[in-house]
């Protein structure tokens, strides 16, 4: 789970699972924070990671709604 450097969104999508577009989403809706750096130069770290953890944890768990998961987070 833990990263010790700045990555890519292709390598986030590795690392969770989440495909990239889900991401860009679950950023939108406040769910996982804004990446570092803006475009292509974007980059994630731990905490971004963690985030999505969380979001799939919850999803697993049967929590759908977004509000709920922004709260939970």
């Amino acid at each position: 789970c833990c990263i010790r450097r700045e990555v890519n969104i292709h390598e986030v999508e590795e690392l969770t699972g989440q495909p990239a577009r889900n991401i860009r989403f679950l950023i939108a809706e406040g769910i996982v924070p804004e990446p570092h750096g803006k475009a292509r130069w974007a980059s994630y770290g731990e905490e971004h990671v963690k985030a999505l953890a969380f979001y799939a944890e919850l999803k697993a768990e049967g929590v759908t709604a977004l509000s709920a998961i922004r709260t939970a987070t």
